[in-house]
């Protein structure tokens, strides 16, 4: 029961909750746990582009090409961060 612990319980907890990540990284690194991270995925170095000539209108390139590609590029962003996440936290690094 929390509420019935003591101020230094409870300091004690807060301690080991801040602790215990870092003995965990610890303890990986002394049992020879330094495996390389694995390669980033290729398509999260890939830059998206429009496609559009000059002599396209604007509201065709936008609805056409700009719209589309800011929309792949996001999803690639959103893919790729939430690898590195788990990659990360597979590590015991968090996030």
């Amino acid at each position: 029961m929390t509420g019935c612990a003591s101020d230094r319980a409870r300091l004690s907890d807060a301690e080991k909750a801040k602790v215990l990540p870092g003995v965990v990284r610890e303890a990986g690194e002394i049992a020879g746990r330094k495996a390389p991270l694995p390669p980033l995925p290729e398509d999260c170095r890939k830059w998206q582009l429009a496609g559009v000539s000059r002599d396209t209108p604007v509201d065709r390139a936008v609805e056409d090409y700009y719209a589309p590609a800011l929309e792949a590029q996001n999803k690639r962003a959103t893919r790729c961060a939430a690898w590195y996440d788990r990659t990360r936290a597979s590590y015991g690094g968090g996030r």
